[in-house]
């Protein structure tokens, strides 16, 4: 049984344990999105050809200690998760920036234990809701995410370029309430 601890970032002695987390994911069904001139839908579809995904945290790394709050899940000494948020004064709302467990320790409640902490910091930060943005792509989230608390409340079709990134991934934003009871 893995022995996780959460504790603040410590900057920069976590870069490289940070970059090196296993944020690759495989999934054989996505959402795809109905979109009509006044309304969208998720409609989840199976895959011929499992979607493959790694987040690469390096494009992140210098902005990690600028982050309003950040915290690692570490096990034995060795870095397994992170979770980062940012505030945003002018409407309160904390982002949730990054949240991330290494693939060995999924399932085990890891990621509702950062989740946890999050909200809980965006309370401290005085925010009124939590945000975030994920991808139609990664079904796993979205399904976390909404099992947490988090409620569906914006798609952006044009986010991604899909000359850089699969023309599937479509942004997608969740929100928790922090004015209701809750976690």
């Amino acid at each position: 049984m893995p022995e996780l601890r959460l504790r603040p970032l410590n900057w920069p002695h976590d870069q490289a344990a940070i970059c090196a987390l296993d944020t690759g994911f495989s999934t054989t069904t996505i959402y795809h999105v109905q979109q009509t001139e006044l309304s969208i839908a998720l409609v989840l579809r199976e895959l011929t050809q499992p979607f493959e995904k790694r987040y690469d945290l390096r494009e992140d790394c210098e902005r990690w200690a600028q982050h309003a709050w950040v915290v690692v899940a570490e096990d034995q000494g060795h870095v397994v998760g992170l979770a980062a948020l940012d505030y945003q004064q002018w409407n309160r709302r904390a982002v949730l920036e990054h949240c991330y467990v290494a693939r060995g320790y999924r399932g085990q409640g890891l990621g509702r234990q950062l989740l946890t902490a999050a909200i809980q910091a965006a309370r401290q930060l005085s925010a009124r809701c939590v945000w975030l943005e994920t991808q139609t792509t990664n079904p796993a989230a979205i399904e976390f995410y909404r099992t947490v608390g988090f409620r569906w409340c914006g798609i952006d079709v044009q986010l991604y370029d899909p000359a850089t990134l699969d023309p599937r991934e479509i942004g997608l934003f969740f929100s928790y309430d922090l004015t209701e009871i809750g976690l």
